[in-house]
């Protein structure tokens, strides 16, 4: 049997919604520090008390009640203007719909994806925001534009401080972030999002003393719940890092969970592995991890060798190997479904499917309260058998409905995964597998092959894609060469080609070196291998270097 399931005592029915959470934070602990926000330089921007954000956010609901129970965009590019606008449209009790806040080509097609899908009855952002073309160019003419310096100006008046929402209907319409093709919706509901935030609580044994940090952006279900909700639920305390500081400087990141005394943080894979990569320059009096005891790894594949080079490079620091917490979570289940987090640090499971070595996966947990999951075959819908790899569905009261799906007890992730004794283990997208001579070939194991290489190669560059030939798919591999680590470069092609080959039995028929951080992404960080694809066969994927041919194996 490969459902499983975390049985756990139904909510309180006096559970309050967060309307009233934010009003009984304000009145029982207001001149508390709810969210700090860090600037760009690391020094601390602005910290909002539970008082000022329930008063701030009072004003701008109070301008808002026209929209009770209809879509509102939220673009705001600074995050103490996200949680105040936010907080209004929960008061004033709308549907909230974050889009990303970093305004470039790329977030742009993002956010006109999501008005398109969304139904906006008004946007909140920056006046200068809205008058932009790119922007006015997507909106209908009878979307309402609310400025931010108009709502924070408003004489409104706090509105009923009751739980009158329906809890069933939606809170916040929460978009995917496209890795594989365009966002998808799904509304979550009150219900929805308060069942997450219990979960989140008791899986991390989380309680109001704790302190979160996160430079994630916050329209996207890790930051928005981890880092937006859940303190909102809790009482606990948040701080909010600019993702831009992270990025320049990813060891700021870890001298700011020491300065603020985080107790919890999370993030990406490819955001520990950038620690690894600037481990070098760390330096004692900066950094002090002792007191972390929550280090949340999810949102992408969680690489084993990722997770052991961090222990060994920050263990003296403070760093715990049992603080490690990898989890599996997306948009239509709020955001947590399953952790491994345990006493002992990240485990492995090992999966029986494929003809080639056994494979080995971080072991992601049982699901968290509340929540089930299930195996079955992509094709034939059957159930999966244990340590089969097949589509993880789930259901359970953290499950939203997506918009292009119709209500049903189970709901589809396009994950690949398999179960062994109810925990879960994730190896790939549904949509990214590859079919090679009739064999179907996750990724994955192609991209962590041409990884065995050496560290020429960026962790989390490297993109195994099939692209068509003559009505069948051929096999290439795109990857991010480190600046200043170039090793002639047929030599590198030749040992990627000749591991990928060992471990998979398929020879790439191309290999492309491109520079750091070239490869398309999601608003979140993970690699767009259906936008690669079409760049390659395009021809818009740019090489770093002269495509030198590559070196034929030798079969001596």
């Amino acid at each position: 049997m490969t459902e499983t399931v975390r049985r756990h005592a139904p909510p309180h029915p006096g559970r309050r919604g967060f309307a009233a959470l934010l009003a009984a934070n304000a009145a029982g602990k207001g001149d508390h520090v709810a969210f700090r926000f860090l600037a760009r330089a690391g020094a601390v921007d602005a910290d909002l008390t539970w008082a000022e954000l329930f008063e701030a956010a009072g004003r701008q609901a109070g301008a808002l009640h026209d929209f009770r129970g209809r879509q509102v965009g939220l673009l705001c590019n600074r995050p103490r203007d996200f949680v105040v606008s936010l907080a209004a449209i929960f008061l004033a009790r709308a549907v909230a719909v974050p889009m990303p806040a970093t305004l470039s080509r790329r977030s742009s097609e993002h956010i006109g994806a999501i008005i398109s899908a969304a139904d906006l009855a008004a946007i909140i952002a920056p006046a200068d925001v809205l008058a932009a073309d790119w922007l006015t160019t997507r909106m209908a003419p009878t979307l309402s534009r609310l400025p931010l310096e108009d709502l924070r100006n408003h004489a409104g008046v706090h509105p009923d401080q009751g739980d009158d929402f329906d809890v069933d209907l939606p809170l916040i319409l929460q978009f995917t972030s496209g890795s594989t093709g365009r966002p998808k919706g799904v509304a979550l509901s009150q219900s929805n999002l308060l069942a997450n935030c219990e979960a989140i609580v008791e899986a991390y044994q989380l309680g109001p003393e704790d302190i979160g940090l996160s430079w994630l952006p916050l329209h996207h279900d890790m930051g928005l719940v981890g880092h937006v909700l859940v303190p909102i639920f809790l009482g606990g305390r948040s701080v909010i890092m600019d993702p831009l500081r992270f990025l320049q400087k990813p060891l700021s990141w870890l001298e700011a969970i020491g300065r603020e005394r985080a107790t919890i943080t999370s993030a990406p894979n490819f955001a520990y592995e950038l620690c690894n990569l600037a481990a070098s320059s760390a330096s004692g009096p900066a950094l002090d991890l002792a007191g972390l005891a929550t280090a949340v790894c999810g949102g992408e594949p969680v690489l084993p060798e990722t997770l052991d080079g961090f222990v060994e490079n920050f263990a003296r620091f403070g760093f715990r190997q049992s603080a490690f917490a990898p989890s599996y979570g997306l948009a239509e289940s709020a955001l947590l479904v399953s952790t491994g987090k345990n006493a002992y640090g990240p485990a492995k499971l090992v999966s029986r499917d494929g003809p080639h070595a056994v494979r080995s996966f971080i072991d992601l947990g049982n699901p968290v309260a509340g929540m089930r999951v299930r195996i079955v075959d992509p094709v034939e819908r059957r159930e999966c058998t244990e340590r089969e790899i097949g589509e993880i569905e789930i259901a359970g009261t953290s499950v939203g409905q997506r918009l292009d799906h119709e209500r049903s007890e189970w709901t589809p992730t396009g994950d690949l995964g398999f179960l062994t004794a109810g925990r879960l283990a994730v190896s790939g997208r549904l949509k990214d597998m590859l079919v090679l001579r009739g064999e179907n070939l996750p990724p994955a194991d192609v991209e962590a092959a041409a990884m065995r290489v050496g560290g020429a190669l960026v962790t989390g560059g490297v993109a195994a894609i099939g692209v068509n030939r003559d009505g069948t798919q051929a096999l290439v591999v795109v990857a991010e060469v480190r600046s200043g680590q170039r090793p002639p470069l047929d030599d590198l092609r030749r040992r990627m080609r000749e591991a990928v080959s060992t471990a998979t039995g398929h020879v790439p028929e191309d290999i492309v070196l491109v520079n750091p951080a070239s490869l398309p992404r999601t608003t979140s960080g993970k690699l767009q291998r259906s936008r690669i694809t079409a760049l390659y066969e395009s021809g818009g994927l740019l090489a770093a270097f002269d495509r030198e041919p590559a070196a034929p194996l030798s079969h001596a």
